[in-house]
């Protein structure tokens, strides 16, 4: 006979196996945990394995990785955080750099705006659309304040903050238009009670940070 879980263990299992609407699931070759069935602990478009990274981007996902691993973000549920990796396609950057006179050797690249972000996570198929939705459905608000997400009572929110603050400064100069990253709530048309939060930064020409989901009803 099969042994049965235990309904506890059942209902972890079932956590571990959910989908989350709308967020693609690829995994960073060779980086943390195996990918697991509809779910990881990252989402990334890189194909490449972790010894072709640089070692400023070894370093930022080691320790977004660390940070992660039993964090949650609460809204009206509880959601975990996922690392974040995004390649960006060298027209979006160089469209970025060139609209804001900033060449590409200098350390201070501007962040995304709400379309460019929208842009990069749907041509590295990082968010999902159903049917024929068209891009100007999708919402995206982009903001340098992390208050929204900042809260001490979350269940080892200190880890985040802190890897925020040694990547980025967070806290210390990231106001306004010194801002080294940013939070851009993106809602899909498919499902407007789950708003996707992503937390990320340039790391030598890399997006890295973080994804949760907030459930607002």
């Amino acid at each position: 006979m099969e042994p049965t879980l235990d309904p506890s263990d059942s209902a972890y299992m079932s956590l571990l196996t959910r989908n989350i609407p709308g967020v693609g699931t690829r995994n960073i070759p060779g980086v943390g945990n195996p990918p697991r069935a509809a779910t990881t602990a990252h989402i990334s478009n890189d194909e490449a394995s972790m010894s072709s990274l640089t070692i400023k981007q070894k370093e930022a996902t080691r320790a977004l990785e660390e940070a992660q691993k039993v964090a949650l973000f609460v809204s009206e549920g509880e959601e975990p955080f996922r690392t974040v990796h995004i390649i960006p396609r060298q027209s979006i950057t160089q469209e970025t750099l060139e609209a804001t006179g900033i060449t590409a050797t200098t350390s201070q690249q501007p962040l995304p705006t709400e379309a460019e972000f929208i842009q990069l996570l749907r041509e590295a198929q990082l968010i999902t659309i159903d049917g024929d939705e068209m891009m100007p459905e999708i919402k995206c608000e982009r903001t340098t304040d992390l208050t929204a997400i900042q809260n001490n009572t979350y269940p080892d929110w200190n880890k985040i903050e802190k890897a925020l603050c040694d990547l980025f400064g967070y806290g210390v100069s990231t106001a306004g238009e010194n801002a080294t990253v940013a939070l851009y709530r993106v809602t899909l048309p498919s499902c407007m009670t789950k708003v996707h939060l992503w937390v990320v930064g340039w790391v030598d020409h890399h997006l890295l940070g973080l994804h949760t989901i907030s459930i607002e009803t």
